[in-house]
């Protein structure tokens, strides 16, 4: 579970980027990830779940392909890579909608995601056709879950709706008052409940009431 932590203010000269807040982009995906580690740190799951933190995403992928490389060099097992990135604004034409990203080898752990905002959120992934997971034959290129597709692990983008306008995205006005808290709740409770299912915790039963 991973979220980039560099940022970038494209609106400022390449010596001035010491003021890139990155709020949305990414301090939003990365809150998220912390919050998922917090919540599960004591669960007992059937996988080992690696929290990472990626540098240099703006710059080209660069942290998440070292670490996908070498852990294809190691011939680690990784079930699954879940990447979030930018989660806070929320879509004026679909409010309740956040993009799920992958390639078309992995469309079930695409719909694992879309299914655990289905099932227990009030959000809905959806693409620019409709509902459901953005499917491409090799991914967006737009995130570090390529890094891991790139290199033949499952990887899988969590967004806010991708085909929303957000004026701040890689801008210096990408701060604090420009994220939606309740998106990135939303989003990050989906989330939580892809990993849980992927790492085996027992899934909801027909008598659940909380």
């Amino acid at each position: 579970v991973g979220g980039h932590f560099d940022s970038i203010s494209l609106d400022r000269l390449q010596g001035d980027q010491d003021f890139a807040p990155g709020a949305d982009d990414n301090a939003s995906g990365v809150a998220a990830v912390l919050e998922i580690a917090r919540l599960i740190q004591d669960v007992d799951l059937d996988v080992t779940v690696v929290f990472a933190f990626w540098g240099a995403e703006e710059l080209g992928l660069i942290g998440s392909r070292h670490y996908a490389n070498a852990a294809r060099d190691r011939e680690n097992e990784i079930l699954l890579m879940l990447q979030l990135d930018v989660i806070g604004t929320r879509s004026t034409t679909f409010p309740e909608a956040f993009t799920i990203d992958t390639s078309s080898r992995y469309t079930s752990e695409g719909n694992l995601v879309a299914d655990a905002a289905r099932d227990y959120t009030s959000i809905r992934a959806r693409r620019s056709t409709g509902e459901g997971v953005s499917i491409s034959v090799s991914g967006c290129r737009c995130s570090d879950h390529q890094s891991f597709i790139d290199t033949g692990f499952p990887g899988v983008g969590v967004f806010q709706h991708i085909q929303n306008f957000a004026p701040h995205i890689n801008r210096s006005t990408d701060t604090l008052d420009k994220v939606d808290f309740s998106l990135v709740e939303e989003v990050s409770k989906a989330s939580l409940a892809a990993v849980l299912e992927a790492a085996g915790f027992p899934a909801r039963t027909p008598d659940f009431d909380g």
